[in-house]
């Protein structure tokens, strides 16, 4: 039996960031003192999600242990149902228990195998291996203005291309493949760090199915090597007990 205690609100931010990215269920990795999940979006490509929560007390975990869930959101309704600022659940015959206060007993069952095959290469050791090139702070206000000017531009341009101009950065909502259109261009931050070398081009609605902190750091790095190499984007913050990075791959054009 395997019971782990991690905080409440983390734990909804751990939560929430996996649900924004991917619905369709998600494995677990437990280890002695922390929670994490490797996620991608359900296009495989454009958003990649590593999230790692500390957990603050546990008994039964002596090795890695992995626990595949079908649905993620019925740790959300425990949530809705426990006012502590502790969370404890129990593990024991693929089955997750959970009873405080209000609630004698509630149990759902886990899967037996993942929801999803991920390619064996994209695992959190690749996904920390990456270089950044430049480095900056961008706040949840910053972020949310981007999405909703792409209200004022037209239909058709739903690309965001950030990039470097002197010492600032530019979130431009347009798409350049095409003619005629109505754009909009932001300052959104300063470089603290490196170089942008080009300009980074994400969907509108890749933004929009972000869980935002009120201050993120974004980086940029490179993937792919000669002419198939590409800039991206990290999306990442850090509070005390849970760690939320987005890899954000780029269109082409």
């Amino acid at each position: 039996m395997i019971k782990v205690t991690v905080s409440s609100k983390e734990f909804q931010t751990f939560i929430s960031s996996i649900l924004n990215v991917d619905r369709s269920g998600v494995t677990l990795k437990l280890f002695q003192e922390h929670i994490e999940a490797l996620v991608l979006s359900e296009d495989n490509s454009s958003i990649i999600l590593y999230t790692k929560l500390n957990i603050l007390e546990q008994s039964g975990i002596e090795d890695e242990k992995e626990i595949h869930l079908k649905d993620l959101t019925k740790f959300q309704r425990l949530l809705d149902m426990n006012d502590n600022e502790t969370f404890t659940f129990t593990i024991k015959d693929n089955h997750v228990y959970f009873e405080n206060d209000k609630v004698k007993g509630a149990k759902f069952m886990l899967a037996d195998r993942p929801s999803r095959v991920i390619n064996a290469r994209v695992n959190v050791q690749w996904f920390n291996s990456f270089e950044k090139t430049s480095r900056m702070k961008i706040t949840k206000p910053i972020v949310k203005q981007i999405i909703q000017c792409s209200s004022f531009t037209s239909d058709d341009a739903n690309k965001v291309y950030i990039y470097q101009d002197g010492d600032k950065v530019v979130a431009e909502i347009n798409d350049r493949t095409k003619n005629n259109l109505d754009t909009m261009s932001l300052f959104v931050g300063e470089l603290e760090s490196g170089s942008m070398e080009g300009k980074v081009i994400i969907n509108v609605g890749t933004l929009s199915r972000l869980f935002l902190s009120d201050e993120m750091t974004l980086e940029t790095s490179h993937i792919g090597q000669g002419v198939s190499q590409t800039e991206i984007v990290f999306l990442s913050f850090t509070n005390e007990n849970v760690s939320v990075r987005y890899l954000l791959n780029t269109l082409r054009s």
